[in-house]
């Protein structure tokens, strides 16, 4: 029986493998489609922002006629006299939150995916809540609580130590508190990153390690985090580049801190103090070089992963590990779990459910029944999904040509191109796109849904560095079996290769999501705020609480929507 079937194999493979020509046209096809999309979707503001680095002219945009080409705005940068100042305090704000968003982090996804902690769902759903709360509410409420003088946590404190003082002990204005609130904020997205790299791990050798003997502290060391290096690179990019971008903690700590940050000298060039014209050439120039350190730091990624099968632990052989009994441990883990909760989302919760029953229930009740807010529930919903599934697309593609591609040398270029989006402020992707638009004034693009949807989808760097990491956990020998009985690259693709990323497409189509919920710069420049969006409601006129309760619904409904998609996705993976 062994013969006849390795015989009607045999016989079958010649007719059904395709020829290297046809294999070759699909990953032509499936490239074509990563470059367009990446032109498209970054392209556009990633070559305003090099052509507006070295555009000058003071009070005028980089691409008026009465502009010219100079390195006036780079010798800004690297002139300031406060230039190592900046660095030093960059590199440890930077540097100390970004490691303590790695530590909780992959703490959390270990509990999740490698323990029996009890209900890890549920776990999972409440860890990435923080995420759907504006970071300004969250940084807001931590502040309120350990003001010096009124801070219910400094009032608290006082009384319970009788410390017979008016003010402290705790004082939130330093460096060391932005580290730790910057680090906190991070934590969702790293969980995030790492829950993915975990779940898509074999087990198998971690099981083997434990079944030689081995320590779980060395079995972690040794096995678990090699594997998972490029997710913990992705996480640590990430980290960089969020804290980088992001400025809540900078504006609620950093001035009375005396901290000098790259966040603040973005901000600052776009926003003089004088509210004078935007500095849009010497923002994009700090962007440009932002750009250079993610070259370098990419540069040591692809040098150290150059290899992927190493990392390829999804294969035709996958294991899932059994679950780690924690025994004893199960009380400080899950200690842990809800004290971290606690502090990102309950003590904020509090507040803001607070908030929105100020006037009791009328605030929702406002709203549910508001035509306008209703409709811009609705907007919001579409231009959410609508980005969301776009750009996700784009990603899946452009992670396949980097990972799997047979074309050329310059997917290493498409890598980083894919990545700048992340350090190319909102505001210079929104004239980037605004000059196309009003370019473009024969399609339905400025000041329609549709525009604002194509553009959001253009913050692909953050999905597009999980999905990577998540393509080079997958192992080729089920995409080489598919491949010789005879499929193309795309139904390779569409058939093997997405169910097994399945986590890490859910995970990637969430963040989409989010951000495009969250974003409100991009939608103002491209005129579609008024107030037709969830961001850009005004609440004039409705009960006391409704922006609280507002928060409160958007937060529901965009947490409902994730668990849907998250829940078809792994269906269709279980299924497949």
């Amino acid at each position: 029986m062994a013969t006849l079937d390795r015989r009607l194999v045999t016989t079958h493979l010649p007719r059904l493998a395709l020829s290297a020509g046809s294999r070759l046209t699909g990953d032509r096809t499936i490239a074509a489609g990563a470059v367009l999309g990446v032109l498209l979707l970054v392209g556009v503001p990633f070559l305003m922002l090099v052509f507006s680095s070295v555009r000058g002219g003071y009070g005028t945009l980089p691409f008026e006629d009465v502009a010219y080409f100079t390195a006036d705005n780079f010798r800004d940068v690297f002139g300031q006299p406060v230039l190592l100042k900046t660095l030093r305090d960059t590199f440890f704000y930077v540097g100390g939150a970004v490691g303590l968003a790695v530590v909780v982090g992959f703490a959390l996804a270990w509990l999740v995916e490698r323990t029996d902690i009890p209900l890890p769902s549920a776990i999972f759903a409440l860890i990435i809540i923080p995420f759907l709360i504006p970071q300004g509410t969250i940084v807001g409420s931590w502040v309120e609580y350990l003001r010096p003088r009124t801070g219910e946590a400094n009032v608290w404190l006082r009384d319970v130590l009788n410390l017979g003082t008016d003010t402290g002990p705790l004082d939130p204005f330093n460096m060391q508190t932005m580290v730790l609130f910057q680090g906190f904020l991070l934590v969702p997205i790293v969980f995030l990153v790492l829950t993915a790299t975990l779940r898509n791990a074999n087990g198998a050798m971690e099981e083997a390690s434990r079944t030689s003997g081995a320590a779980f502290v060395a079995t972690v060391r040794h096995v678990t985090l090699p594997l998972l290096l490029p997710g913990l690179f992705t996480a640590l990019v990430l980290g960089v580049w969020l804290t980088l971008d992001s400025t809540f903690v900078p504006f609620a700590l950093g001035g009375q801190a005396e901290a000098s940050l790259l966040n603040f000298r973005i901000w600052a060039a776009l926003n003089p103090a004088d509210q004078s014209f935007p500095g849009y050439g010497l923002a994009a120039a700090y962007s440009v070089v932002v750009i250079v350190g993610l070259l370098l730091l990419f540069a040591l990624y692809a040098y150290g992963t150059r290899r992927s099968d190493r990392y390829a632990t999804v294969t035709g052989n996958t294991m899932r590990v059994p679950r780690f009994e924690l025994g004893t441990w199960a009380l400080p883990a899950i200690l842990f779990v809800v004290a971290y909760l606690a502090l990102m989302w309950g003590l904020p919760g509090y507040r803001l459910v607070r908030g929105s029953i100020v006037a009791g229930t009328s605030g929702y009740t406002g709203l549910l029944t508001n035509a306008t807010f209703l409709e811009a529930l609705r907007n919001s919903a579409i231009m959410s999904i609508g980005s969301a599934t776009l750009g996700t697309a784009v990603v899946v593609l452009v992670g396949w040509t980097v990972v799997r591609g047979r074309i050329g040398k310059w997917k290493a270029g498409l890598d980083v191109v894919a990545t700048s989006s992340l350090v190319i402020p909102a505001a210079m992707a929104g004239v980037a796109f605004l000059l196309v638009f009003l370019t473009l004034r024969g399609l339905p693009l400025y000041g329609t849904l549709f525009g604002v949807t194509y553009a959001l989808a253009y913050r692909m760097a953050i999905p597009y560095r999980i999905t990577n990491a998540g393509m080079r956990q997958v192992g080729r020998d089920m995409e080489e079996v598919s491949a010789t009985s005879g499929a193309s690259p795309l139904t390779t693709l569409w058939r093997i290769t997405m169910p097994l990323i399945a986590p890490v497409v859910s995970i990637s189509w969430a963040i989409f999501f989010i951000f495009a919920v969250r974003e409100t710069t991009l939608t103002r420049y491209l005129a579609f705020d008024d107030p037709t969006l969830v961001t850009g409601l005004r609440f004039r006129g409705l009960p006391p609480g409704s922006q609280a309760a507002a928060t409160v619904l958007t937060i529901l409904f965009v947490l409902g929507i994730i668990l849907v998609v998250r829940l078809l996705l792994l269906r269709r993976a279980r299924l497949t």
